[in-house]
């Protein structure tokens, strides 16, 4: 569909990434972003409270896959949690799970610095990196920076257009044409 595709586009310029592709919720794109960046019995890193985990969970289920739990503060997970998880041999850790703004943190914005160096972390350790930005859009308000400034440190990112873009549904799964296209 012409105008489907064109709102792709425009979410791919917006994000600074090269691809995009519209999932009818964001459980949905969490979910085939969790398919494509594992394989079954693989891992992901994430905050307790994030909401892939308190609210989804179609990963263990559905993906065959688990979670590692890294130690945060009002949902802004610390780097070295990160860097001590991943000094477990055989973690089996495949990516990075971030959620930006964090809903159960109390809408907390995960700071840019913060997250370049867990996007770092993760990177260096040959770690997929996704953002669950639901409300990203709202982190963009409130720190005063474009969301790209988000994705260009990330893999992809999703987010909804029914969070703070007053559409009726409907989420955006933004990434490389590779990550896009798997």
């Amino acid at each position: 569909d012409p105008t489907v595709a064109r709102l792709e586009e425009m979410a791919a310029d917006i994000m600074g990434t090269e691809a995009a592709l519209l999932y009818i919720s964001g459980t949905m794109a969490n979910l085939c972003t969790l398919l494509a960046c594992t394989r079954s019995g693989d891992a992901f890193f994430a905050e307790p409270d994030t909401h892939i985990h308190y609210l989804e969970k179609g990963y263990d289920t559905v993906a065959r896959i688990r979670p590692i739990f890294l130690e945060s503060s009002g949902g802004i997970i610390d780097p070295d949690a990160l860097r001590s998880a991943l000094d477990v041999p055989d973690h089996g850790g495949r990516l990075l799970c971030l959620e930006n703004p964090h809903n159960r943190g109390g809408g907390r914005v995960l700071p840019l610095d913060r997250h370049a160096e867990l996007c770092t972390v993760a990177h260096d350790h040959g770690l997929h990196v996704h953002i669950d930005g639901a409300r990203v859009f709202n982190a963009s308000v409130a720190a005063g920076k474009p969301v790209s400034e988000w994705a260009r440190h990330a893999d992809s990112v999703m987010f909804c257009l029914s969070k703070s873009l007053s559409c009726p549904l409907g989420s955006v799964l933004c990434g490389t044409r590779d990550f896009i296209q798997k």
